[in-house]
C-alpha cells in the first residue's frame, strides 16, 4: 500500500497474517485462508467503486420431521472469517521492515560466503605450500648414505651432519636402518631429519656348546642367535644327545667353527651337529638280526655287494661288521654294508719236501705255520739249516688247512 494508494490496508493484514514467524498467528488452514483472501478482495471491490463477483456458497440444510423428501437449499451470505493473530496497525512499516530485514540478511549472507572463501584460500595457501604445508618423510632404509640423502634433500628437508649408529641384524654394516622422525611421519618443509646407520650385528659373547646336550645348547643360547635345524651324527665315543660340534658363518660367508671363537654376532645362524650315539654292534650276528638291528637306529643294511671276509673268531656265515661307505658321515638313512664272515682263513702247505731247511722254513713262516719238529734228531738237525733237508711234512704239501695250523716236520741230514 505504501506503493500504490488504492491498496487497501487490509492486504497488508492478509500478507502480514499468512506470513507470520508463529505458527499460531497464521492461518489455521486452507479453508479459513480462502475466506479471508475473499473477504479482501470484496473490500478492494467496494473501495474501487466495483461489486464483487463472489461465488455463492451453497449449503444443504438437514430434512426437519414433518418436511417433504426433497431437501430445502438456502443461499448463504459470505462470512468474515477473522484472523485469529493480533492486528498489526502500521502494516506498511511492518512489511518495509521485513524487506529491509531481507535485504539485510542477503548482504550478511553474501559477506560470510565472502569470507568463509578467503579464509579457505588462506588456509589451502598456508598448508599447501606455505608455512603450514607438511612433508612425509620418504623410506631410505637399505641404501647408502649418500641416496638417503639425495632423496630426503629432494623432499625439501634437511639432513642432519650427524648421523647415529645402532646395531642391525637385518640391515648390512654401512647402509641407513632408518632415520628420525622416522620414515611416514610428517615434518614442515626443511625440517631436520637424522640418519641411523647400521654398524651391523652386534657381537655377543659365545658360550662353549660341544659336551653340552642339545637341550643345554638350546638354553646357552639364549635366543639370541639364529638357531638352525640340528644335523644328528652317529658317533662311536660320544653318547647319543650330546653336542658333537656347532657351526655358524663367517663375515665372509664361510663356514666357522663356533669352538674356535669367543663372539659372534646376533641373529646370526647356529647350526648343532648332535650325536645319535655309536652305531650298533652286530657282530656274531645272522644277517637278518643285523639288518633288523641297523634298522631300528633308522640305518640300511645292505649285502647286494656280498662283501666277505675271513674271520679267525666269527663263524662262517656270521656278521663281522658293518662297513662304512668312504668319506660319509653316518646318519640315519645311511646305507651300510654288512661284512659276512668267511671263517678263518684257508692257506696251502707249500711244497718243501726235500729242500733245505733253509729253504723250507722261510716258505712255512711266509704261510704263517706254526713250526714243530716230530723228533728230537730233526730239532738238532734244525740247527745246521743248510745241511739238513725235510724228509716229510703233516700236513702234507699241498693240503690246505687254516691260516696259523700247525706242520710237523721231519729232517734228515743232506746226502
Amino acid at each position: 500500500s505504501s506503493k500504490n494508494s488504492s491498496i487497501p490496508a487490509e492486504l497488508d493484514e492478509l500478507v502480514l497474517w499468512a506470513t507470520a514467524r508463529d505458527p499460531e498467528q497464521r492461518p489455521r488452514d486452507a479453508k479459513a485462508m480462502l475466506e479471508q483472501v475473499q473477504e479482501t478482495r470484496r473490500l478492494m471491490s467496494e473501495v474501487n467503486g466495483r461489486t464483487p463477483n463472489l461465488p455463492l456458497q451453497t449449503v444443504v440444510m438437514p430434512n426437519a420431521p414433518l418436511a417433504s423428501a426433497a431437501a430445502e437449499t438456502q443461499v448463504l451470505a459470505s462470512r468474515v472469517r477473522q484472523r485469529t493473530g493480533p492486528v498489526a496497525f502500521d502494516n506498511t512499516t511492518t512489511l518495509a521492515k521485513r524487506a529491509d530485514q531481507r535485504r539485510a540478511r542477503g548482504r550478511w549472507f553474501f559477506a560470510l560466503v565472502a569470507i568463509l572463501a578467503i579464509l579457505a584460500g588462506t588456509t589451502g595457501w598456508y598448508f599447501g605450500s606455505g608455512p603450514g604445508s607438511k612433508v612425509v618423510i620418504p623410506e631410505v632404509s637399505g641404501t647408502n648414505i649418500a641416496e638417503g640423502t639425495s632423496t630426503l634433500q629432494k623432499a625439501d628437508l634437511v639432513v642432519a651432519e650427524t648421523v647415529r649408529e645402532e646395531f642391525s641384524i637385518t640391515i648390512p654394516d654401512g647402509k641407513i636402518v632408518g632415520t628420525n622422525p622416522g620414515a611416514g611421519q610428517s615434518v614442515a618443509h626443511g625440517g631436520t631429519v637424522t640418519l641411523i646407520v647400521s654398524k651391523g650385528p652386534q657381537p655377543l659373547t659365545m658360550p662353549v656348546l660341544v659336551g653340552l646336550t642339545e637341550e643345554a645348547a638350546r638354553t646357552a643360547l639364549n635366543g639370541q642367535f639364529d638357531l638352525q635345524e640340528s644335523t644328528y651324527l652317529f658317533n662311536q665315543d660320544v653318547a647319543a644327545g650330546i653336542v658333537l660340534s656347532a657351526f655358524g658363518v663367517g663375515r665372509d660367508g664361510s663356514a666357522l667353527d663356533l669352538a674356535t671363537v669367543t663372539e659372534y654376532w646376533e641373529g646370526q645362524p647356529v647350526t648343532l651337529t648332535v650325536s645319535l650315539g655309536p652305531i650298533p654292534n652286530v657282530k656274531g650276528m645272522s644277517v637278518d638280526d643285523a639288518k633288523q638291528a641297523l634298522a631300528d637306529k633308522e640305518l640300511v643294511g645292505s649285502t647286494t655287494e656280498d662283501l666277505h671276509d675271513w674271520s679267525d673268531d666269527v663263524p662262517k656265515g656270521s656278521v663281522i661288521g658293518v662297513q662304512v661307505p668312504e668319506g660319509t658321515a653316518v646318519t640315519k638313512g645311511t646305507v651300510l654294508q654288512i661284512i659276512v664272515s668267511d671263517g678263518v682263513e684257508q692257506v696251502t702247505v707249500p711244497s718243501v719236501t726235500g729242500k733245505t731247511w733253509t729253504e723250507a722254513r722261510a716258505l712255512l713262516k711266509a704261510a704263517g705255520f706254526i713250526i714243530v719238529f716230530r723228533d728230537p734228531l730233526s730239532q738238532a738237525l734244525s740247527g745246521f739249516p743248510d745241511n739238513a733237508v725235510v724228509r716229510d711234512i703233516n700236513p702234507t704239501d699241498g693240503t690246505s688247512v687254516d691260516k696259523g695250523s700247525t706242520v710237523n716236520v721231519k729232517l734228515k741230514t743232506k746226502d
